[in-house]
């Protein structure tokens, strides 16, 4: 899933950046000036130039991928041993070594030492079913989001009987993919769930889509789409400041 996740941020980073240069062409434009047309250097990593947030990062698998999009990447979370695992794995690549890795840590202590807001990619990822206060960790998101431009990222499972049959009972229970009791179904929450979350915490929804297995794991091969009409069990959403 983390392949799909990720083009998924990128592809709304990107969203971002071509605004941002859309305006800057009209500025030029307005004020008399010759404009130019936008140019985009291929070579350039996606996220380069950008200071990213993995929060409840585990083994750093979502933090490796931002940091090789040139990203620069904080990754926090509450297990000491996962993060030390995290180091370790980071150091065995050059373009992973600089990921600021804080294990027994979380993004509410991190907010209270941040002065200012200075993320422009902060992602919760298969986080806020496992968590106890969510308004918590959102209003901590808010402070450390950059405003305008900053894109806050939450994928997580929707709360529905489809969603009950095939992560629950047949991927912990039939398929033996996870431990059985990794998720509680009752933690799973819908988009229209998490967007009152967000509102609640002065945040607000940009985009939502679904992520969808295109055809069976047999052989421990997994396929993965988005789909902006099914969110019935995994979904991905954007959102940014109100």
């Amino acid at each position: 899933m983390n392949s799909i996740r990720v083009q998924y941020i990128i592809n709304e980073i990107q969203k971002v950046q071509m605004v941002a240069e859309d305006k800057s062409q009209n500025g030029i434009a307005n004020s008399s000036k010759k404009a130019s047309a936008p140019t985009s250097n291929k070579s350039t990593p996606p996220l380069a130039g950008l200071k990213a947030l993995d929060v409840g990062c585990g083994g750093g698998l979502l933090s490796e991928s931002l940091a090789r999009l040139g990203g620069d990447v904080t990754a926090v979370d509450p297990s000491l041993t996962l993060v030390e695992h995290a180091k370790e794995h980071a150091e065995m690549d050059p373009r992973t070594r600089s990921i600021r890795y804080r294990g027994g840590y979380t993004i509410e202590q991190l907010a209270q030492e941040s002065s200012e807001p200075c993320y422009d990619v902060i992602c919760l990822l298969e986080v806020i079913e496992h968590v106890t206060d969510v308004d918590s960790i959102l209003k901590a998101a808010n402070s450390l989001l950059k405003p305008n431009t900053g894109r806050l990222f939450v994928s997580t499972m929707n709360r529905t009987i489809k969603s009950h049959v095939v992560a629950i009972v047949g991927a912990e229970y039939i398929m033996g993919y996870l431990p059985p009791g990794t998720h509680d179904w009752n933690e799973f929450r819908s988009p229209q769930e998490v967007e009152a979350l967000m509102h609640r915490s002065g945040l607000q929804e940009v985009d939502v889509q679904g992520m969808v297995i295109t055809k069976p794991p047999f052989g421990g091969q997994w396929h993965w789409k988005l789909d902006r009409e099914d969110t019935d069990i995994n979904w991905i959403g954007t959102y940014k400041l109100a």
